[in-house]
């Protein structure tokens, strides 16, 4: 059995992740319109636009943080522009960081202009609920399925393939 990165022995390296993920055809048009995005095609009609500094920076409005105390790296400008665009289809920011096999992971989902799930966290130390961690319930809001050969919607996905936002950034460059 495989291990989804959120799942890894203690021995093993860190998993950080800050990104937006809605339906391909959804983020091909900001993918090339925000400076600095790239999408990053994920299985099940999904794709993944990492968060870096260029994204969360020039994201074209203006906003407040009203889930600062949630999301670490989502700026004011980004959250203003995943709950517009969310007005074409469901749109889910996601955040993890994991580091010897503890940490933190987070998700929201926007649909409709307004939030349509959570947001969900679970920090250090805290147990997963019955229904799935947050990135994989939020996954599952996007409409992920998880097959007989994968462990959750995480890896269902894909979102294994890298193991830093920066690394998901490289592979866009490439």
């Amino acid at each position: 059995m495989t291990l989804s990165p959120l799942q890894l022995p203690e021995s093993l390296m860190g998993y950080t992740l800050e990104a937006v993920v809605a339906r391909s055809t959804l983020l091909r048009e900001a993918a090339t319109a925000l400076p600095g995005a790239h999408q990053l095609e994920l299985s099940q009609g999904l794709a993944l636009m990492p968060v870096n500094d260029a994204l969360r920076d020039h994201a074209p409005t203006e906003g407040k943080r009203p889930l600062s105390d949630v999301f670490s790296f989502m700026s004011g400008r980004l959250e203003r522009w995943i709950v517009d665009r969310s007005t074409l289809g469901p749109i889910a920011y996601l955040e993890a960081d994991y580091f010897g096999g503890t940490g933190t992971q987070s998700s929201a989902v926007w649909e409709h202009g307004t939030l349509a799930l959570g947001p969900l966290t679970v920090g250090e130390w805290e147990r997963h609920p019955e229904e799935g961690g947050p990135i994989s319930r939020a996954l599952r809001h996007l409409g992920v399925r998880v097959g007989p050969e994968d462990l959750d919607e995480f890896e269902a996905v894909g979102l294994n393939a890298h193991r830093s936002t920066e690394s998901w950034v490289r592979a866009g460059n490439d």
